[in-house]
């Protein structure tokens, strides 16, 4: 992997830009810029992108949109289009879940789903195994004593606070899914709790490292 240098810092090139979007503004994006940041990965070739609104089937319509434009765009300056497009959502009381997520694999898109939300990833770096089904309300209120204060969404240092935990949180969203294959081997939702976050930030971690 070569590297682009510039007067104040370096930063890792990748074959080809990827694409995250959310449908959370704030925390999730909030997290996954600081992580990427720290990757030392440039924020124009790993884009996030929470604009799409919050219901699922926004996300998924949205990435297809940006999908589509970044194609003709990409085509016209003669550059490398998006080469993966994540889309990051939660379960939450969404109806067409399962609807959004089969539009966004069947048009090329990575689903990478929460049961309930995605403050359960945060969760995930401190707390022993459990299988304990968890809404959001709930997930919130366990993340304030862990975190020395009450959560919020627009809190952009979130990343900072968890960050050395990582392996951990890999480690148990692993087992938690495992365990909800083994119970029902219907794609989504798959049991709360259980998130696919640990799916995007190995896909991050992978790319400075080959």
């Amino acid at each position: 992997m070569g590297w682009l240098k510039t007067r104040r810092t370096e930063f890792f090139t990748v074959p080809q830009p990827v694409l995250i979007v959310c449908e959370d503004a704030k925390s999730s994006v909030y997290y996954l810029r600081k992580k990427i940041k720290s990757l030392k990965l440039h924020n124009a070739d790993v884009e996030v992108d929470g604009n799409s609104g919050s219901a699922p089937m926004s996300v998924v319509d949205y990435a297809i949109q940006r999908k589509k434009e970044n194609k003709q765009e990409a085509k016209k300056k003669k550059q490398q289009p998006y080469g993966k497009i994540f889309c990051v959502m939660d379960v939450d009381d969404h109806p067409n879940l399962k609807a959004a997520i089969e539009k966004a694999i069947a048009n090329g898109l990575t689903p990478i789903v929460s049961n309930e939300c995605f403050e359960l990833w945060y969760l995930l770096h401190f707390i022993d195994y459990s299988t304990k089904s968890r809404n959001r309300s709930e997930i919130n209120k366990e993340l304030t004593p862990l975190l020395g204060k009450e959560y919020q969404k627009a809190d952009e240092n979130i990343f900072e606070k968890i960050r050395g935990n990582e392996a951990k949180a890999i480690a148990l969203a692993k087992k938690l899914e495992d365990a909800a294959i083994k119970e029902n081997n219907d794609r989504n939702p798959l049991r709360n709790p259980t998130t696919e976050v640990y799916k995007l930030i190995e896909y991050l971690d992978g790319l400075v490292k080959k």
